[in-house]
Order: structure tokens, then sequence, then C-alpha cells
């Protein structure tokens, strides 16, 4: 908990504020509704106050297709 992650699809920074298995456990609970987007879940993690979103720090670059980009 605490260490820095990005959201792989959306290359957003973020930080948990809760456990993972928390975490885990709040979105599987979400109601069908609220996950059919990444963005979706996200929202709710954050408006929860389960994870904290770093302002202005992003990356749209997948560090696993480096090797496959020209």
């Amino acid at each position: 908990m605490g260490e820095e992650r990005y959201i792989k699809y959306g290359g957003m920074r973020f930080r948990a504020n809760a456990d993972e298995r928390k975490i885990n456990e709040f979105v599987a609970n979400l109601p069908p509704g609220k996950k059919e987007s990444m963005f979706s879940v996200v929202s709710e993690l954050q408006r929860q106050g389960m994870i904290f979103i770093e302002p202005g720090q992003f990356s749209s670059v997948d560090d696993e297709m480096i090797p496959y980009m020209e």
C-alpha cells in the first residue's frame, strides 16, 4: 500500500489508500453498470477514497510494448 502504480490502459499514476484485497473486493461488488469501463471503476475507487490519482502524472506508453515500437 502507498507505492506508486499505473493504471495500465489509462497511464495514470495512482497511489492505493486501501489494502489491495479491499480494493479487489470493492471492485468485484460494484454493480455491472459501474464496471463497464476502466474510467467508471477508477472513478468509483477515487470517489470512495481507495486510490489517489496523481494530478498531471500520466503516460500513454505501455512499457511492455517499447521493444516493438519504432
